[in-house]
């Protein structure tokens, strides 16, 4: 009986330059493979670089919390959105309808202005300490091209 040899993780740790979208991106990706079985090792390792992930995600997110209460309204469930349209509002602050009794929608100008601080935020260049591991780690592991393609920066021959 033979012992199959996992692929050994050369570096302890690396660095990884990208922007914070990649990060979140990487982290929904590796949240989705962390909660798949593949052997302990290569379980561990995909820990380690979750847990550094986490970090950007979750710092994203408090951001974009933020800005939503920066932007937003209060909903009758006490919720805070930020709606692409709102109703168009006369002088007097009265909503205006169309020949059918319907509100008329324009564009929120709140929504763009968190669009665009939303979007300054996601193209923020950051770096991300990882460990590298070998793609012979995941030979047992079914993985998506998506996957692949945002862990792509940590996975070594």
């Amino acid at each position: 009986m033979t012992k199959e040899k996992e692929a050994p993780v050369t570096k302890i740790f690396d660095m990884a330059e990208m922007t914070v979208q990649e990060a979140v991106i990487a982290f929904d990706a590796i949240s989705a493979l962390a909660q798949l079985n593949m052997p302990a090792k290569t379980a561990y390792w995909i820990a380690r670089n979750a847990k550094e992930l986490q970090k950007e995600s979750k710092l994203f997110t408090e951001t974009r919390d933020e800005l939503i209460k920066k932007y937003g309204e209060e909903n009758e469930q006490k919720q805070i959105f930020v709606n692409p349209m709102i109703d168009k509002k006369n002088t007097e602050g009265v909503v205006e309808k169309d020949k059918d009794g319907n509100p008329i929608k324009i564009e929120n100008p709140n929504y763009l202005a968190f669009q665009n601080e939303i979007n300054e935020v996601l193209e923020q260049n950051i770096s991300v300490r990882y460990s590298p591991i070998p793609i012979a780690a995941f030979e047992k592991v079914e993985l998506k091209p998506a996957q692949i393609q945002a862990l792509l920066f940590m996975l070594g021959d």
